[in-house]
């Protein structure tokens, strides 16, 4: 039996915009700009994000691929890259018209930056890497002084 009354807010405004916030993620949009941008209150984004489980997903799919994103950029600027410049070479005649007399091909190599392959490590080696490694073994002695707490109140 068909459902009565007006379409929600939902139906009639989010659902048939998923591409346009799926594009707003993309460009780094935020929940705020999002629920702005669609016309619906704060309320009103949060209770569908928690009750409708396909928009909760398209916000964590929007959220994923710019991630994936990123971490290719910033390991890209970790190694270094090579990458083309193109230079165009004009000439201005007697009449005043410039007319493009070449297009200049250069390879140039960008290095690889410090600041980047040192997050990376931090996040992908922390056993190896860290701010403060001392902070690390107080952190690690703490845990198992818990732990042996634990056992011992649990044994």
């Amino acid at each position: 039996m068909a459902q009565r009354g007006r379409k929600s807010l939902y139906d009639t405004v989010v659902k048939p915009r998923f591409d346009d916030i799926l594009r707003w993620l993309r460009n780094g949009a935020t929940e705020e700009n999002i629920y702005k941008n669609l016309g619906i209150s704060k309320d009103v984004f949060y209770r569908y994000k928690r009750d409708k489980s396909e928009f909760n997903d398209l916000l964590k799919k929007g959220r994923e691929t710019i991630v994936e994103e990123l971490r290719g950029i910033l390991m890209k600027k970790a190694r270094g890259f090579e990458y083309k410049e193109y230079k165009r070479v004009t000439k201005i005649e007697n009449n005043g018209k410039t007319t493009v007399q070449s297009i200049e091909e250069y390879t140039k190599q960008a290095l690889p930056d410090v600041a980047a392959a040192n997050l990376l490590l931090k996040n992908y080696d922390k056993d190896n890497w860290s701010n403060d490694p001392r902070n690390d073994d107080l952190k690690r002695e703490e845990l198992e002084l818990k732990k042996k707490h634990f056992d011992k109140e649990n044994w």
